[in-house]
C-alpha cells in the first residue's frame, strides 16, 4: 500500500488510545458540538442517498444529491470521497473519460484527515471505477490496499472485507486470473453464508457473480449446472425484492440467458434447442429494452446486451443480425472511448462469425488479428483463455485462405495454447483449496432455502 494511504491513529480525528474506524469530520471533538453532529449527520444522510439512487438507477436524483455533498465538502478530506463517488457516477454514464481523470487525482492525494471507514470506501470504489474501465493495474493496487486496511480495522469474517474481497474477486476473473478468482469467492461465500441468512442483495450480487465465474471456468467442459443453480438463486432473491422488470433483475437472468445457449447448442436438438434459444432472446432483448430506458442507447451496459444478442442470433443461423449487433458494440464503445482490450472480445466474436459462417475470410482475418494482438497486449500471455477462439478462427481463415504457412503457424500456437491451459488445470488439481467447487456452490445455494421463510 502506497504510504500516503497508511492510516494511522494520527491520521483519525477522533483518535485516542484505541480509536474507532468510524470517526469522521464532524467528530474532531470528542464531546461534539449538537451543531457538529447533525453537520455530520446530514453529510452521511447525503452520501447513502446518492448510493441508494444510483443502485436504483434514478441518476438524475443521484447526481442533484452528490453535486450537493460534493459542494459542501469542498476544501475539505472529504472531498476525496465525493471524487470517487463521481469517478463512479462517470463510470454509471460512461463517460469514462472523466472517470479515468477523477481516478488518476484521486491516487495522487492524500488521505490524511480521513476516519478508516472512508480511505477504505474510497479505495474500495476507485478499484471498482478501474476495472470498469479496464485499467487493471490501478484497479489491483486499489483493490489491494482497501483488503489490506479492512483486514486491520474489520477483520477478514466481517461481511464489509467479504463484499471488497466479492470486488477483488470480480477483478481477478478480468485478469483471466480463473483460478485465483474462483478461490476468492468462495471466501466470500463462507464470509456472507454466516452473516447472510435470508434474502439480500449482497447475497444475490455474489451468486450472479460466482454464477458467471463458474460459466467462465466450465466453458469448455461445458458443465454447466452449479453456474446455473447460482443464476437461479441470484433471480429468485431478486424477484422477491425487486420488480420483475428492474435491471438487476435482469443482469441475474442475462447469465441465465448466456447458459441457456450454451445447453441449447450441445444438449439439445429440434424444437428444444429452439425454445432454448428463444427464452434466452426473450431475456437479453428484454434487458436491452430497460438498459436503453436507463442509461440511452449508447452506453456499456447497453453494449453488453447489444454483444450477448450478437452471439445468441448467430446460434440462432441469423447472422446477418449478428453481424449488425457485433458492429454495434464496437460502434459503442469506440465512440465512448473504451480501450482497446473492452472491444477485443467484440472483435473475435466477429471474426469468428465472418470465417465460420459468412466464409468473408479475409474480412475475418484482419478483425482477428486485431483482437489478438489486444489479448496479447494486455495479458501478455499465449495461455489467455480467450486467445482460444481467435486461434481457432485464424487456422479456419488460413486453411479456407490456402495460406497453409500460416495455418502452420497458428496450429503450433494452438497446440501451446492447449498446453499452457492443461499446466494451469494440473496446478489447480493440486491446490483443491484454491478453487470454488461444485460442493462449495450448492452450499452457498442452499440460502435458497431460508429465502422462503
Amino acid at each position: 500500500m502506497p504510504q500516503h494511504w497508511r492510516v494511522s491513529h494520527r491520521y483519525w480525528p477522533c483518535a485516542n488510545l484505541n480509536p474507532s474506524p468510524h470517526c469522521s469530520e464532524g467528530d474532531a471533538d470528542p464531546s461534539g458540538s449538537m451543531e457538529g453532529r447533525r453537520q455530520t449527520m446530514y453529510l452521511t444522510t447525503i452520501r447513502k442517498l446518492v448510493i441508494s439512487h444510483a443502485q436504483n438507477f434514478t441518476f438524475r436524483e443521484a447526481h442533484a444529491a452528490l453535486a450537493e455533498f460534493a459542494d459542501l465538502v469542498e476544501g475539505t478530506a472529504l472531498q476525496v470521497v465525493a471524487m470517487s463517488m463521481q469517478a463512479e457516477e462517470a463510470v454509471n454514464l460512461s463517460h469514462l473519460d472523466q472517470a479515468h481523470s477523477l481516478i488518476s487525482k484521486i491516487l495522487s492525494r492524500e488521505f490524511e484527515g480521513l476516519s478508516a471507514d472512508d480511505v477504505i470506501d474510497v479505495l474500495h470504489r476507485t478499484s471498482r471505477v478501474a476495472n470498469a474501465i479496464s485499467h487493471f493495474d490501478m484497479a489491483t493496487k486499489c483493490a489491494q490496499g482497501a483488503l489490506d486496511l479492512a483486514s486491520r480495522v474489520y477483520g477478514r469474517r466481517h461481511y464489509k472485507y467479504a463484499v471488497i474481497q466479492m470486488s477483488y474477486s470480480n477483478l481477478l476473473l478480468a485478469k483471466d486470473l480463473l483460478g485465483a478468482s474462483s478461490a476468492s469467492m468462495a471466501e466470500c461465500a463462507d464470509v456472507l453464508k454466516v452473516w447472510f441468512s435470508n434474502s439480500n442483495m449482497i447475497v444475490s450480487e455474489l451468486a450472479e457473480r460466482l454464477a458467471y465465474a463458474f460459466y467462465v471456468k466450465n466453458y469448455n467442459t461445458r458443465e454447466y449446472d452449479e453456474a446455473q443453480l447460482l443464476a437461479e438463486m441470484s433471480i429468485h432473491i431478486r424477484e422477491k425484492l425487486l420488480p420483475h422488470d428492474h435491471m438487476l433483475v435482469f443482469h441475474a437472468k442475462r447469465i441465465r440467458a448466456l447458459i441457456l445457449e450454451e445447453i441449447a447448442l450441445f444438449g439439445h436438438e429440434g424444437q428444444e434447442r429452439l425454445d432454448l434459444l428463444d427464452e434466452a432472446l426473450d431475456i437479453h432483448i428484454g434487458g436491452l429494452h430497460v438498459a436503453e430506458k436507463i442509461y440511452g442507447h449508447e452506453s456499456l451496459v447497453v453494449s453488453k446486451y447489444h454483444g450477448n444478442l450478437g452471439r445468441l442470433y448467430q446460434a440462432r443461423g441469423e447472422y446477418g443480425e449478428s453481424e449488425k449487433s457485433h458492429r454495434r458494440v464496437i460502434e459503442i464503445k469506440e465512440r465512448l472511448g473504451c480501450s482497446e482490450f473492452e472491444i477485443a472480445s467484440t472483435l473475435a466474436n466477429l471474426g469468428a462469425l465472418l470465417t465460420f459462417d459468412l466464409d468473408r475470410h479475409a474480412d475475418a482475418e484482419v478483425v482477428l488479428l486485431r483482437s489478438t494482438k489486444i489479448i496479447m497486449e494486455h495479458l501478455g500471455s499465449l495461455g489467455a483463455s480467450g486467445l482460444q477462439f481467435n486461434l481457432r478462427a485464424l487456422m479456419n481463415v488460413y486453411f479456407n485462405l490456402r495460406r497453409f504457412a500460416d495455418y502452420d503457424e497458428y496450429y503450433d500456437k494452438y497446440q501451446e495454447w492447449e498446453r499452457l491451459q492443461s499446466a494451469k488445470a494440473q496446478e489447480r488439481s493440486v491446490q483443491p483449496s484454491e478453487s470454488l467447487d461444485a460442493t462449495g456452490a450448492r452450499t452457498f445455494a442452499d440460502l435458497t432455502k431460508q429465502t422462503d421463510s
